[in-house]
């Protein structure tokens, strides 16, 4: 018999046709009896897995996002940068020439005499010729150092 398509057995949603019992005793041989295997034990139990807890969690998920950053900041200052692509040669410009600078400096030399203990001096007075200009006047004073309330 095959499953050719002839007949009721081609079908997989048919029904079956019950079979009769079969008496207890009936499939042994009658001179050989079988020897009894004793039942197994049962199987260790497995301990049941358990969810990690909060702060290994918190603790992963900190330390996966710290690597990964790592990683990209890596690799963009190697200048691999996925977003902006490969860098583009930078030209330098030439070092501009030395600048020379001339510094002139003008020397006045000034005679003070100054009269101490309020006596005129033998010397001759101080002549104004019209072709001289007026001496400069004394500096201003230097105004007093900042302070702060903070020391």
């Amino acid at each position: 018999m095959t499953d050719a398509g002839d007949g009721p057995r081609s079908d997989p949603d048919a029904p079956t046709a019950k079979l009769p019992r079969v008496p207890s005793g009936a499939g042994e041989a009658p001179t050989a009896e079988l020897p009894r295997v004793p039942p197994k034990a049962p199987a260790p139990r497995r301990e049941r897995i358990r969810k990690p807890g909060p702060l290994t969690v918190i603790a992963g998920s900190f330390g996966l996002f710290f690597a990964i950053t790592a990683l990209l900041a890596a690799q963009m200052r190697r200048g691999a940068d996925p977003a902006l692509g490969a860098p583009k040669p930078q030209l330098l410009a030439a070092a501009p020439a030395p600048r020379h600078i001339l510094v002139r400096r003008v020397i006045v030399t000034r005679i003070v005499e100054s009269a101490q203990g309020g006596a005129p001096s033998n010397s001759r007075p101080p002549s104004v010729s019209p072709g001289t200009p007026a001496p400069p006047a004394a500096p201003a004073p230097a105004p007093a150092p900042l302070t702060t309330r903070s020391s």
